[in-house]
């Protein structure tokens, strides 16, 4: 790992604040990422330690690792500030690392000698963006438009009785049904990004049976397909998000959720009003101290309290660490804070893996065990 530093000069670097800039400086202390091998029978508890004490924002360690070793098999866990990239480009990350391990078992004195140090700045691709909207109207309502994220404030009632600790839930859709998904995309005309997401809203149907006829569910959405592959050569966040509204309706068939959910997302892919104030923050950086500028994202871009991110797939033919088998990786969010209930998933080998990590009671895991197992009951079989 230390290898990819030289490979990846962002992961050398902190993100420095002052009182009107803040800027990233490469930091001769960050010569070493930090690599912790245990050796433990038990190891999901120590996988939920290593990402319950996530890398803060500002730490001058950027990225860790550990290793949990039993006499079957190892897991490798690596976390990243998410102030260096979102988790389209930690794929690229963690792909290139596998390549410098591999040519590293051919010889021992291998250095890579390709850096990705692009640019990180956002403003290519909004720019590239804006040029591809049909009318003066889209790009002013792009530039301007705020989504109030305090306007979405449903909430899954968690429990909250007995002392909470972190946990990770999870739960496999595997190959079987995931072919199966994928054939019913093909006869339907839609994708897999809509039927989770409908199975999703269709799950919090049965939790919230009271809450007003409309879901307003905040969906991660990718900003690279606004980039050519040769400007995408840096570790970097472009990741914006799109709020799909949907009427609530528990008595409608699966079948008119996903299509529902399908219209509804290609509808706002069209018009992609997705910028969420970005030429308000370029401003108001450029023109506020960072006290003022802290206080007005606080306020007016809070985490939502429910939540949609598809990670993606994770390529099992660019993800090679020399001749070992790689069993499933998956790729997963922080830790939250109730009342915050993220759903992530992402996919490997033709598996899909669901998660939805939180700081709760044993009563609140339980339900989220349940909760995932209801939401694979409502993908089509």
């Amino acid at each position: 790992m230390n290898r990819s530093l030289e490979v990846f000069p962002v992961l050398k670097s902190s993100y420095v604040t002052g009182a009107y800039r803040a800027y990233w400086l490469e930091d001769d202390h960050n010569s070493d990422i930090q690599i912790e091998l245990v050796e433990v029978d038990v190891k999901d508890s120590e996988i939920t330690e290593f990402l319950w004490n996530e890398i803060k924002e500002t730490s001058r360690l950027q990225m860790k690792a550990k290793i949990i070793r039993n006499k079957e098999k190892d897991r490798i866990c690596i976390s990243i500030n998410h102030m260096v990239c979102d988790a389209a480009d930690f794929k690229q990350y963690i792909y290139i690392l596998g390549s410098i391990y591999t040519e590293l078992l051919k010889n021992r004195n291998y250095k890579p000698n390709f850096i990705y140090d692009g640019s990180r700045s956002g403003a290519r691709v909004y720019l590239k963006f804006l040029m591809g909207l049909k009318s003066r109207r889209e790009q002013l309502r792009a530039l301007f438009h705020i989504q109030n994220h305090k306007s979405y404030p449903l909430t899954m009632k968690l429990k909250d009785k007995g002392p909470t600790h972190p946990f990770i839930a999870t739960r496999v859709i595997d190959r079987k049904h995931f072919l199966q998904l994928k054939k019913y995309c093909e006869k339907q005309g839609v994708t897999i990004n809509d039927i989770f997401l409908a199975a999703f809203i269709r799950t919090i149907y049965k939790y919230i049976p009271n809450q007003g006829e409309d879901l307003h569910i905040p969906c991660m959405v990718d900003l690279r397909r606004f980039l050519k592959e040769e400007e995408q050569e840096a570790l970097k966040n472009l990741t914006s998000t799109l709020i799909v509204s949907i009427e609530k309706n528990v008595d409608e068939e699966r079948d008119q959720t996903v299509r529902k959910v399908h219209q509804k997302v290609t509808e706002l892919i069209n018009h992609f009003p997705a910028l969420d104030g970005y030429l308000y923050l370029l401003l108001l950086f450029k023109l506020l101290p960072i006290r003022l500028m802290k206080a007005f994202i606080d306020k007016h871009f809070k985490s939502f309290p429910i939540a949609f991110s598809n990670l993606g797939i994770i390529d099992e033919k660019k993800l090679r660490f020399g001749d070992t088998e790689i069993q499933n990786c998956m790729m997963t969010g922080s830790i939250k804070q109730k009342p915050c209930f993220w759903l992530a998933l992402s996919s490997f080998d033709g598996e899909v893996t669901l998660s939805i990590n939180l700081n709760g009671s044993s009563e609140d895991q339980l339900f989220v065990e349940q909760f995932m197992e209801d939401l694979e009951g409502e993908l089509p079989a």
